[in-house]
């Protein structure tokens, strides 16, 4: 336990670090973060973090330590299964959620809420032209005739009223997919991905709205004439912090509920951005800006790191594991940062206005006795941010998890499921390793080896193979037949120890749900040797992996993008990008389905290229469009380069269709008994059934005005 931010140094030093904080916002702050990461290790997470970080960065525990010591291994004799497994998966979801484009779409709702004016627009529309029918026919307009128009006309009305909503909702779409790629949503998708895979939880913290220098253009009286300059500007950001770093309160399950303390790192020239941004928008004045950065706290903190020479910081258990699995760069300069603690909490008025806030995410002034959800950052004692959330969007956090454990906050981790197959691999490969030096070469004993060296040879054991065992017989009692130098060969156990291998590889398939076969291993074993096999296993995977994905879905994107798109309706100045929509997130229609697509679309236009009666039934307009859905799925780039023209497809449809009326009438001159059914040629389709006369395929050639020869003719011309 721990009062305020610790820091070692001197007696001055150990009296300011046990001083209560400067405000009553600060010690509210210190003390949740206290309470709750003393529930995060009575509660057991603890231990199932440290379980994660200790099997992902391959560290073995002392009891694994000392039976390699026992058998003569070293400890660092091991096979990353879990490393493995846990990058595999992460580079598998990165792919569905960031290497394969969008994973989102803003569509309008099934009955979008559009404004009056244009639904009185729509049935001034429809009014004008009842009118003038009834004008047309000579007929008075009633208001009963007006409304059973109007009534059968509704449906024109729901048609025009989703059209208009559904260009609002494209410009919308486009002005989120803009500002995701300016905030770094890609770069937020792959971090919290990662940190889901490894410990069991990805946390992201926006959509939050900053002030920071950006471009604004100006246009030139001359036409193309633009210029930019350097200007102020409200943009959204996203963050990710380490999952190691989130303190949920007790009896937390999702990330709006109690308190959400998140230790948070600062490098003094990033926390000095903050004045400086400030700065240019106050005109050199100290004030709280317009994000909630108080620029006199920020200065204090900073004047105080630089006198003491120390960075404040929060030192947890934790931390000591980190440092000593770690070889990151990033955890090994986390000292050279200044530490604080960022929370969302609902928080009363008073408290607030105490610290400086005054007015609430509308522009309103606080009332001292309501409650608000509120965003606050504490370092060094000082509150350097403070603001209130926007209450139709929200607490600004997502967090999206592996598998959901109903009794806590943190979800499972691969990592840590993994942890006793990595012990095991662990012990195997020691074995094998044990083995494998006992293999390298047979045991040379050399009995009575004084024979062997004199003082002509000095140096006969110098460059002799293997390993050696030198061994001086007795004279009294010599051995019957015994070798001057004998071999001793040790019976090893390499094939089943790689049959062990091969056995706790399946047991992490199961317990991940990810085969390796998903990631282009071989996998050649049992069922898996027959397509049949192949296909049932992978349709298994997918069950699983759009699970997983379902959840970052849900959990992650989703919610970020309704956060978006709610401050977009509330607060983006253009009107005409604002409407009534909803989020739809694609992430398990991404690319690990593909391959079950692209398998379809590909069995189907072999199934209609094998089938002539179906080709018949289709046309060929049809069928190039299966043709081109394959090249689609197939991710051939401009397909319509291998899909003949419009015009040429309506050649071949009229083709096809006098070929087939041809094909079904008889011949002339075969009379009743001419036209028999047989069957259609190789590849025509199962029952496809032709009447035909003479040879098959060869209609009769008559001549020109004959009997026949019209035919031919209007074939030919047509061809």
């Amino acid at each position: 336990m721990f009062t305020g931010l610790q820091r070692p140094g001197g007696q001055e030093e150990a009296k300011t670090a046990q001083s209560e904080p400067k405000s009553r916002l600060a010690r509210h702050v210190l003390n949740c973060f206290r309470r709750n990461s003393d529930f995060r290790i009575s509660s057991g997470a603890e231990a199932a973090l440290e379980a994660s970080v200790r099997a992902y960065n391959m560290v073995c525990s002392p009891v694994e330590k000392a039976m390699f010591d026992r058998m003569g291994v070293s400890h660092e004799t091991y096979d990353p299964i879990v490393r493995a497994r846990v990058n595999n998966i992460t580079a598998l979801l990165t792919r569905v959620f960031v290497n394969q484009g969008k994973t989102h779409s803003v569509e309008p709702t099934p009955r979008p809420e559009v404004p009056e004016s244009v639904t009185t627009a729509i049935y001034a529309k429809i009014f004008t032209e009842f009118n003038e029918l009834l004008q047309a026919t000579g007929r008075e307009l009633t208001p009963e005739d007006a409304a059973q128009y109007a009534f059968k006309r509704y449906g024109e009305v729901l048609d025009a009223q989703k059209a208009w909503a559904a260009v609002r909702a494209q410009r919308m779409d486009t002005l989120v997919d803009d500002i995701f790629a300016e905030g770094g949503f890609n770069d937020v998708k792959r971090e919290a991905i990662f940190n889901m895979a490894k410990t069991g939880t990805g946390v992201a913290i926006g959509p939050c709205e900053t002030v920071e220098y950006g471009l604004r253009q100006r246009t030139g009286v001359a036409i193309g004439d633009v210029t930019f300059e350097r200007a102020m500007k409200r943009r959204m950001r996203f963050f990710v912090p380490d999952t190691l770093d989130c303190f949920p309160s007790p009896g937390a399950k999702r990330a709006d509920d109690g308190d959400l303390c998140v230790r948070v790192r600062f490098a003094p020239a990033e926390l000095a951005a903050y004045t400086m941004r400030a700065y240019g928008a106050s005109g050199g004045r100290d004030k709280r800006g317009a994000d909630g950065w108080d620029v006199g706290a920020v200065k204090r903190v900073l004047d105080r790191a630089v006198t003491s020479g120390r960075m404040p910081e929060m030192p947890l258990p934790i931390d000591s594991l980190i440092e000593a699995v770690s070889n990151d760069v990033t955890s090994q300069g986390s000292k050279t940062k200044l530490e604080g603690v960022r929370m969302f909490a609902s928080l009363r008025g008073d408290i607030l206005r105490d610290a400086g806030v005054e007015k609430d995410g509308d522009g309103r002034a606080l009332d001292v006795s309501r409650w608000y959800e509120a965003d606050v950052t504490v370092i060094d004692d000082e509150v350097v941010c403070a603001r209130v959330c926007d209450p139709a969007i929200g607490r600004p956090v997502q967090k999206c998890v592996c598998y959901a454990d109903p009794s806590s906050w943190f979800g499972g981790s691969f990592a840590y499921m993994l942890r006793n197959v990595q012990a095991l691999m662990n012990i195997v490969m020691a074995s094998l390793k044990k083995q494998i030096q006992m293999a390298t070469g047979p045991l040379v004993v050399y009995n009575d080896f004084e024979n062997f060296i004199g003082a002509e040879n000095p140096q006969t054991f110098t460059l002799a193979p293997w390993r050696q065992l030198f061994r001086k017989s007795n004279p009294l009692a010599p051995a019957a037949g015994q070798k001057p130098i004998d071999t001793v060969e040790f019976q090893t156990r390499i094939a089943e120890s790689l049959r062990v291998i091969e056995a706790i590889n399946v047991m992490a398939d199961d317990l991940t749900g990810f085969p390796r076969m998903m990631f282009g291993a071989q996998v050649s074993g049992g069922a898996l040797r027959t397509a049949r096999g192949m296909a049932m296993a992978q349709e298994a995977a997918n069950v699983n992996a759009s699970w997983i994905i379902g959840n970052i879905d849900d959990q992650l994107v989703k919610r970020a993008v309704v956060k978006l798109v709610t401050w977009i309706n509330m607060r983006y100045p253009d009107s005409g990008v604002k409407g009534d929509v909803s989020v739809v997130a694609r992430g398990a229609l991404g690319q690990v389905l593909e391959t079950a697509r692209r398998d379809e679309a590909q069995n189907l236009y072999a199934m209609v290229s094998r089938d002539g009666m179906l080709q018949q039934q289709l046309g060929p307009a049809k069928v190039l469009l299966l043709f081109r859905n394959m090249l689609e799925t197939m991710g051939v780039k401009d397909p319509d380069r291998f899909v003949p023209s419009q015009e040429r497809i309506e050649e071949m449809e009229m083709v096809a269709r006098i070929t087939a009326l041809q094909s079904a009438m008889p011949q002339p001159g075969q009379g009743a008994q001419g036209g028999q059914p047989q069957p259609a040629a190789r590849g025509g389709g199962d029952g496809a059934m032709m009447f035909q006369t003479g040879q098959m395929g060869e209609p009769s050639d008559g001549a020109p005005g004959g009997p026949g020869g019209g035919d031919v003719e209007a074939r030919r011309a047509v061809a």
